[in-house]
């Protein structure tokens, strides 16, 4: 991110006082997009109920609540679009405006594009694309996003595919890693336990936490002393609750719960190997998390699984494998070397390597002609 002046940053996720975790990875990389330059962050989100707006000011962040007694999208496109362009008007001089996620704030971006510098970028971390916003609409207003020619960055080459099959666009674009708190997530002197997988999420559609469950209790019925540690919270953790409920279960899962980050990564350093069961991943923090502990990841091969995981650092599950027979191919395959897991990973994903990568990524985007 240039130096030369004040960045402003756009985006409707960013950690809150009452959940501090939420979207972290776009705090991780407002903290490394400043290469020097002052950072101000601007969140905006939605609240039903009442109409107007609420703002709160802390240091480096503006969060202002739009209220609106209606739920609809189209009212919340304007809505977002209004709140920039009284903001931008208020607050002058950013020589950066970098959007984190597109929509909806760029949907009406001729009610502020006239305020905006002249340097203006897209970071999108969204899996949404993937799915057409789980819509059969042709979403023709969002599609238009992408063809102004904004450079997008994204987590994943995946991800920027994802946006030009469903934008139709062509645009100037760069891969940007999210970061991994290397101060955390590292290797240990604690010994791997052996046959011991752990897995943490926010468990929601598309993860497949019951299918893995399930392959461990097949494991463990027929003699395997396979053992399966589950943290997290979300909307399947009932499901995953009743299904460990058994005798069965019971000696061979265990349920943690909601862990905080350095309990995390003692389970990934004294883990066998870290499963991430998914349907799709744009980039997968708690993947890029386990590698630099130097834990190997079982996972699918879907969305930008594939760039994170080789057979140097863990195993994809292949066409026509079932998770049971991915276990099974991991616990007769070769050892890993931890110690070079983490070592490749720090490169890619600590603080130190996602800064550089910013910097060549908009230094090629912005070069003068």
């Amino acid at each position: 991110m240039p130096a030369n002046g004040p960045v402003l940053h756009i985006t409707p996720w960013y950690p809150t006082v009452d959940d501090p975790m939420h979207a972290i990875w776009i705090r991780r990389q407002v903290e490394e997009m400043g290469d020097g330059a002052q950072a101000h962050v601007l969140l905006i989100t939605y609240a039903s109920g009442g109409f107007g707006r609420t703002v709160t000011e802390e240091e480096g962040v503006t969060r202002m609540a739009l209220h609106f007694p209606f739920g609809s999208w189209r009212i919340r496109e304007w809505l977002y679009g209004l709140a920039i362009r009284q903001f931008l008007r208020r607050h002058r001089g950013y020589t950066h405006v970098n959007f984190f996620i597109a929509y909806p704030s760029c949907v009406h971006w001729h009610l502020f594009k006239r305020w905006l510098p002249a340097r203006v970028s897209i970071t999108e971390h969204w899996s949404a694309y993937h799915f057409h916003f789980h819509s059969r609409r042709p979403l023709a207003r969002v599609k238009k996003i992408f063809s102004r020619q904004v450079p997008v960055l994204a987590v994943s080459d995946a991800l920027l595919n994802d946006i030009q099959q469903f934008s139709g666009c062509t645009f100037p674009a760069a891969v940007v890693y999210n970061v991994v708190d290397t101060a955390v997530f590292h290797p240990t002197e604690v010994q791997p336990v052996p046959l011991s997988f752990f897995m943490v999420s926010y468990w929601k559609s598309p993860k497949e936490p019951l299918e893995i469950m399930r392959a461990v209790l097949s494991l463990h019925r027929e003699g395997v002393a396979v053992r399966l540690r589950i943290a997290g919270y979300g909307p399947q953790w009932d499901d995953i609750q009743a299904l460990s409920a058994s005798d069965d279960a019971r000696a061979c899962i265990t349920l943690l719960g909601p862990l905080n980050a350095a309990d995390i990564a003692a389970e990934m350093n004294a883990a066998d190997g870290f499963i991430h069961p998914t349907g799709y991943e744009t980039f997968s923090v708690v993947v890029a998390e386990a590698l630099c502990c130097g834990c190997p990841v079982l996972s699918n091969r879907k969305g930008a699984l594939p760039e994170r995981i080789h057979q140097g650092n863990g195993c994809l599950r292949g066409g026509g494998e079932t998770y049971r027979d991915l276990l099974l191919r991991y616990l007769n395959g070769p050892k890993f070397n931890r110690t070079e897991i983490a070592r490749q990973a720090a490169q890619l994903y600590s603080k130190a390597a996602v800064s550089a990568q910013f910097r060549r990524a908009l230094d090629t985007i912005f070069a003068k002609p």
